[in-house]
């Protein structure tokens, strides 16, 4: 088995986790972020969240740069990623609520319920869907963020819900590359 060592903030409590107990690797959706909005970190940038607005079909949730769900256009590139890992087993482990650990390229990651985990920092900056005026532009699934953030899981040896077992990414370079050109086109 593949174990990730992580380092809590709190030294006292060493902890491993096994990349097979993360069963998906995904973004908040406006309900998870609102019941645990007090523990998360808030950047001074605005994050895309997965959920759609209900208004508007080509705008999907964001939390913005003061810590508060608004909307924005799903086109925009400006927005950042802050990915959630959903790991079932978390409340049978020594975690706890607001714990925070080092994790994947250094990032911070902080625990915000019993199942999830939220990287505290962005590990990148696309649009929601390039094709904005699609009748589906605000779907998740079928969202080029989702697409991103499913080929950088797979770059960094995490399992995700889809049907490839290799990245596209052959280097922190071309993942980067490949982000570009989704913002460009």
């Amino acid at each position: 088995m593949d174990v990730m060592l992580l380092s809590p903030t709190d030294l006292s409590k060493p902890m491993c986790l096994y990349k097979e107990d993360i069963a998906e690797v995904t973004l908040l959706s406006k309900e998870e972020f609102e019941q645990c909005e007090d523990i998360i970190q808030k950047p001074a940038y605005w994050w895309w969240l997965r959920s759609p607005d209900a208004h508007l079909t080509c705008g999907a949730a964001i939390v913005n740069n003061f810590g508060y769900v608004d909307y924005e256009f799903v086109h925009n590139t400006a927005g950042r990623i802050r990915p959630v890992l959903r790991i079932p087993n978390l409340r049978y482990s020594n975690f706890k609520i607001g714990d925070r650990f080092g994790f994947i390229d250094n990032n911070v990651w902080t625990v915000i319920s019993d199942e999830l985990v939220l990287c505290d920092n962005s590990i990148g900056r696309t649009c929601f869907r390039e094709n904005w005026g699609a009748p589906d532009a605000n779907d998740y699934n079928v969202s080029s963020i989702k697409y991103w953030l499913e080929e950088w899981a797979v770059y960094k040896g995490l399992p995700v819900n889809t049907l490839r077992a290799t990245s596209t990414f052959s280097s922190d370079e071309d993942m980067q590359n490949t982000l570009m050109d989704i913002l460009t086109s």
